[in-house]
């Protein structure tokens, strides 16, 4: 939990650019492969293991125009 308290103290709030690389540090970091998930359900034109760092409004603008339209990036509904 100190991980998450201490950027706050510190005003480093980022977890790409702060929390992760001092994760990292202390040897308790894992990783999952979201590109060999089998989501069930998933049609052929999803972009499979979709992930996307939504952290500026530009980026959260972009993810959610993913969802859009007859053939998005990601299906929520699924």
């Amino acid at each position: 939990m100190e991980c998450l308290t201490t950027p706050d103290r510190e005003n480093q709030h980022d977890f790409g650019k702060h929390i992760i690389p001092r994760l990292v540090r202390t040897g308790k970091v894992f990783a999952y492969n979201f590109e060999s998930n089998v989501v069930p359900g998933a049609k052929p034109y999803e972009e499979n293991g979709y992930w996307r760092d939504v952290g500026t409004i530009k980026a959260f603008y972009d993810a959610h125009m993913d969802m859009l339209g007859e053939n998005p990036r990601f299906e929520l509904e699924n």
